[in-house]
């Protein structure tokens, strides 16, 4: 399946901005928390991006944290069904929601380097359009998070090298 996002949004990194599309949560009893407090909530869906949510009445804000509301159609997870010995998170994202947001905060915590001039001839053979190869190790890590696609439901979402590589094409 082709993934239904736009990837430029979600290649934007995110401490250069004041918008997070798609952040996502797992909801608990006690809620789910955000990486930043926003300041106006764009949108609240579950995980396939096909369901919009209501605030007041699927959930309310309190600060940084999403809170269910009683009656609420939003996916949650039971605090007494996490497994304290493998915690699979990629196995819930049926349990996900995800949060666009724009807020004011600036990001405090480390920052990436462009590490081009390290690469020389890489970065010749970007600008040249020639072939690379990429070669990724690991597991969870190489598959990443998000990825719907891997699995074959909605969004689509590809894996952390395919991201990698749409970036390096951009």
């Amino acid at each position: 399946h082709a993934f239904n996002v736009d990837m430029r949004e979600y290649l934007r990194p995110f401490w250069k901005g004041d918008t997070v599309t798609n952040e996502t949560v797992l909801l608990n009893s006690e809620g789910g928390q955000l990486l930043y407090q926003p300041d106006r909530i764009l949108s609240v869906r579950n995980y396939g991006l096909d369901t919009l949510y209501k605030e007041g009445v699927d959930y309310r804000m309190e600060g940084r944290k999403i809170i269910r509301l009683r009656g609420s159609a939003m996916p949650w997870q039971a605090d007494s069904s996490f497994d304290k010995k493998d915690l699979a998170w990629f196995n819930d994202q049926s349990r996900w929601v995800v949060v666009s947001y724009v807020h004011h905060h600036r990001w405090k915590g480390p920052v990436p380097e462009d590490s081009g001039a390290r690469l020389p001839r890489l970065m010749e053979k970007l600008r040249s359009g020639k072939p690379v190869t990429i070669v990724a190790y690991g597991s969870s890590i190489t598959r990443g998070m998000d990825v719907s696609g891997y699995e074959g439901v909605p969004p689509y979402m590809p894996t952390y090298v395919s991201s990698f590589v749409e970036g390096l094409r951009t």
